[in-house]
């Protein structure tokens, strides 16, 4: 047997169980059919998978997507979306925001952020943003997504704090030439262009014809959210994935495992599409062990975020995945601190940039020089 095949088994690690999922196999001829056209197959497996880490596990739910992908040659270009936090006004805004960036840092790759606070309006108003499929659906669903968005004083605010934290981060951590790109949900709703993105996912999931009332068929199942009008999280979902793929190329979405009932939808989209997409799936051990109000937030001060390390050990640890690409000294609580700082000293001069539809190349501020 290939001695390549043998480490991308030993990697791959197949029928690892990850909380609900379970990395699947890949067979010697299709290893090989990889190999033949990527150089580099190993290390991208490698890349994407980290076994190194400790504290987040990581699965590629349909392995066969990912390697079609590779055989493609694109650039793998992944996104997260960050959902909502109900929690930062009384506790502040969670170090968990880091774990995308840290995950890319070692990637070495471009990434796309998210910010999906916005959506927690649909919740809120716990009615559908539309009834009837007409051409102008996916238009009069924004309309209304804003206007519920601008009067919604709790979402309105976590979602600027969010989205601050998260360009902050990007900013501070990251040269102007690597930094990943970070949207608002809101910002979508105003684009022209994500309304075809949305039109196409609204018809998808229901299945209307013009002048229909809409009745979401195709959404993903979540017992304790599957009213009419949270069903709209899945048309909104990929909606989002739509447009980034058309858009800014993004091929890989990287989530936790609870939301594998989301990326089994929009997988048969993708595919429908003929769009090449693939899925990265990981679960934190740290979240089922530690509270939410023992977890650190960027307005600790010193003393408190030493506190919680000598309060909840596995702290220690999962910071120290996160935060070790990020080259800088000292021990794991030293380096917490420092970002810490880093962060929250730009944070009050930042705000997430409006939308631009160019893509990662049109990125850059006016001014910047690749």
């Amino acid at each position: 047997m290939d001695t390549t095949y043998q480490k991308m088994s030993v990697i791959l690690r197949p029928g690892l169980r990850v909380a609900n999922a379970i990395q699947g196999k890949i067979s010697f001829g299709r290893w090989q059919q990889t190999c033949r056209k990527i150089d580099n197959a190993l290390e991208l497996l490698g890349l994407v998978l980290q076994r190194d880490l400790e504290i987040q596990q990581i699965v590629i739910p349909y392995v066969s997507d990912f390697l079609d992908l590779l055989d493609s040659k694109v650039q793998l270009l992944p996104y997260k979306g960050v959902s909502y936090n109900p929690y930062v006004a009384q506790l502040g805004e969670n170090l968990a925001l880091l774990d995308f960036f840290g995950y890319i840092k070692r990637t070495g790759w471009r990434g796309l952020v998210l910010n999906a606070s916005p959506y927690a309006v649909v919740n809120q108003n716990r009615e559908v943003p539309a009834t009837k499929f007409t051409k102008q659906t996916a238009k009069e669903v924004c309309l209304r997504l804003t206007s519920w968005f601008q009067t919604s004083d709790t979402v309105l605010a976590c979602s600027k704090t969010r989205g601050r934290y998260l360009e902050a981060i990007s900013l501070s951590l990251f040269p102007q030439k690597n930094k990943p790109i970070v949207i608002d949900a809101n910002d979508l709703w105003l684009s022209e262009r994500y309304q075809l993105s949305l039109q196409e996912a609204i018809q998808y999931c229901s299945e209307a014809n013009d002048g229909e009332i809409i009745s979401i068929k195709n959404y993903a199942n979540y017992n304790r959210y599957d009213t009419e009008y949270q069903r709209w999280y899945s048309i909104l979902v990929l909606a989002e994935v739509i447009y980034l793929y058309d858009v800014f190329g993004v091929n890989i979405k990287i989530g936790p495992t609870t939301e594998s009932n989301f990326d089994d939808l929009i997988r048969q989209v993708m595919k429908k599409r003929g769009s090449q997409f693939a899925f990265v799936c990981y679960d934190r051990q740290v979240e089922k062990v530690v509270s939410i109000a023992d977890r650190i937030s960027f307005t600790d001060s010193s003393l408190m975020v030493s506190e919680k390390f000598n309060r909840q050990p596995m702290l220690e640890s999962w910071l120290r995945e996160i935060i070790n690409p990020f080259g800088l000294s000292g021990t794991t609580l030293e380096k917490t601190i420092k970002v810490l700082r880093r962060v929250n000293e730009i944070y009050p001069k930042v705000e997430v940039p409006q939308l631009n539809e160019g893509g990662f190349l049109n990125a850059f501020p006016f001014g910047e020089c690749d």
